[in-house]
């Protein structure tokens, strides 16, 4: 894994059509970012409601009520969960992201960690690493939660704030389960993300 300050790498001189690639349609950052809200505020509800159902056994309780939670702590919890969220990504790309082709990367003008992998992978491993954050800093944690009926403040807190970071990764992932075949490979350009059919698996 290395570290890169500044946008995702790009290509330019690769020409990615005439090589048998697709481009993936997929808006800018800050649209892709307005079009994820949705899906955050539902998983966000969900962990919440999650929580506490497993705790209190009922959806609606007067002692749980979303607007007594601390925000400042929960804007907190997203700043302090991003760069976890962003090495679970990582270590789902080959060799545990311990590859070159692995990058951790930090995009301050659009106040942005994110990770990126220089080389193609499966349709079937993109997709895992799309949902990895949230199966393992969310629903995972909150699943313990459940099964040993200890309540954390801290944990609860946590899972909500990678909650509200999960929306953009899980808005991929129909886009790329119904749109893309499942033999294809993936490879990431700059912001970009270009598919072609493969017949073999390069993990």
């Amino acid at each position: 894994m290395r570290f890169r300050y500044g946008p995702p790498p790009e290509a330019p001189d690769r020409d990615f059509e005439n090589a048998g690639w697709k481009k993936i349609a997929t808006p800018p950052v800050r649209r892709l970012f307005l079009w994820s809200l949705p899906i955050t505020l539902v998983v966000f509800l969900l962990t919440y409601l999650g929580w506490r159902l497993l705790f209190t056994g009922e959806i609606l309780d007067l002692n749980w009520e979303i607007l007594d939670l601390n925000w400042i702590i929960i804007i907190g919890a997203i700043f302090f969960v991003a760069p976890f969220h962003e090495l679970a990504h990582a270590v789902l790309t080959p060799i545990w992201g311990l590859y070159s082709h692995t990058i951790l990367g930090l995009w301050l003008p659009k106040a942005a960690f994110y990770v990126y992998y220089t080389e193609p992978l499966s349709k079937i491993r993109f997709l895992v690493i799309l949902a990895a954050p949230f199966i393992l800093l969310t629903a995972f944690p909150l699943t313990v939660g459940g099964i040993s009926r200890v309540f954390s403040p801290l944990v609860f807190y946590l899972t909500l704030g990678n909650a509200l970071t999960c929306g953009a990764d899980l808005l991929q992932i129909p886009v790329i389960c119904c749109g893309i075949p499942h033999n294809a490979l993936l490879l990431l350009n700059g912001c970009d993300t270009w598919w072609k059919v493969h017949p073999e698996n390069p993990d």
